[in-house]
């Protein structure tokens, strides 16, 4: 059963990323609400969510596998199989999107697509490509690199690398990479033989880890049982921190120290049991709605900054417009999938009559 929270969770910080990069394109006021608040200036940490809910649901996984006799490496590609396979319907439906917009509009089409093609298949962090179709999709390729660096490792042996391994190995890698870059950095900066943000996805996602480990101690200490007042507080003050956080003109040098935060608020959330409030169909629908939007953000605002006048218009009218026009675009990417599933389920239905 789907956690109402996190679903929610999830959308909000699938539009915190998009209002982050429409305020650095629309060049907005850096302290727009006074001195402590800004328009998601740091709104870029909301990929920390995903990545620690990754984490957090590749642990557990590995954990409920523990002992089933799959071999390490089958299981793993098993595990990323079914990861790609969810991921790929609304990303290929925007990867065309985003084909047809290059070979109508750009000077060079042909070599512009062919630099791409890499991360048709997720590949563009591994570094063999030149580019990508869809720029935010740095998050889910480097997700995918580290998913298969460290879920073998669950399978291989669960207690070292949960209990072991990820605290100090999340704590080395996003402590490196605050020193280094002054923040936890994205696709565009290298480091050594990789990109930083394949450290940055590990370095996380091991925290996400420590978070299933932390819910686990929850659940079995019966903590929400016997503090249930007190631990509901720590997960909103933890939300509400990591929030402010996104919406705050702070220095990026307490990007870890955020995703600690928000790595306590997911324990907490999935070790309850008293979601009703936010398990509904409506919450449900937002959480689903959270990757096609996510994907469709960055055509869709190309479009939009290329080909719409702007003029007189208030830039917060036009981040209104744009935020508005990814959201129809993306529940157009969501429904466009369902369907999609609803036919190869009559397909298959109809081949499994005929061959009855």
């Amino acid at each position: 059963m789907k956690n109402g929270k996190i679903e929610l969770m999830r959308f909000v910080m699938c539009i915190s990323v998009l209002l982050y990069h429409l305020n650095i394109e629309y060049d907005l006021p850096e302290k727009m609400f006074g001195r402590w608040f800004s328009f998601f200036g740091n709104g870029r940490n909301g990929v920390e969510f995903f990545f620690i809910v990754s984490g957090f649901l590749m642990a557990k996984s590995a954990f409920k596998r523990r002992g089933d006799g799959v071999p390490v490496g089958k299981s793993t590609v098993l595990f990323l199989w079914g990861k790609i396979k969810r991921l790929f319907p609304p990303h290929i439906i925007v990867v065309l999107l985003t084909a047809a917009y290059i070979i109508m509009f750009y000077r060079n089409p042909v070599l512009a697509l062919v630099s791409r093609l890499a991360s048709v298949l997720f590949l563009q962090n591994t570094g063999v490509g030149l580019g990508s179709f869809i720029g935010v999709e740095w998050y889910i390729s480097s997700m995918l690199i580290a998913m298969a660096i460290i879920y073998p490792l669950l399978r291989a042996n669960y207690d070292v690398t949960a209990r072991a391994v990820a605290p100090i190995g999340s704590l080395l890698i996003m402590g490196y990479l605050i020193q280094t870059y002054a923040c936890l950095p994205n696709s565009t900066r290298i480091n050594g033989l990789t990109y930083s943000s394949n450290l940055r996805a590990i370095g996380v996602m091991l925290l996400g880890v420590c978070a299933f480990e932390a819910s686990r101690l929850i659940k079995s200490r019966k903590l929400l049982e016997n503090h249930k007042v007190s631990m509901i507080a720590l997960e909103n003050l933890c939300y509400i921190i990591f929030i402010y956080y996104i919406c705050s003109n702070f220095s990026t040098k307490y990007n870890a120290i955020a995703a600690m935060f928000c790595a306590c608020a997911v324990a907490i959330t999935f070790s309850r049991e008293d979601m009703k409030l936010y398990n509904n169909k409506l919450i449900y629908l937002l959480g689903e709605l959270a990757l096609p939007v996510y994907l469709v953000q960055n055509i869709v605002r190309k479009i939009v900054l290329d080909y719409v006048d702007v003029g007189d218009v208030r830039k917060y009218k036009m981040v209104l417009f744009t935020t508005a026009l990814c959201l129809a675009s993306g529940v157009a990417v969501h429904y466009t999938v369902r369907l999609y599933y609803l036919i190869k389920t009559k397909v298959q239905k109809s081949k499994a009559a005929k061959q009855a």
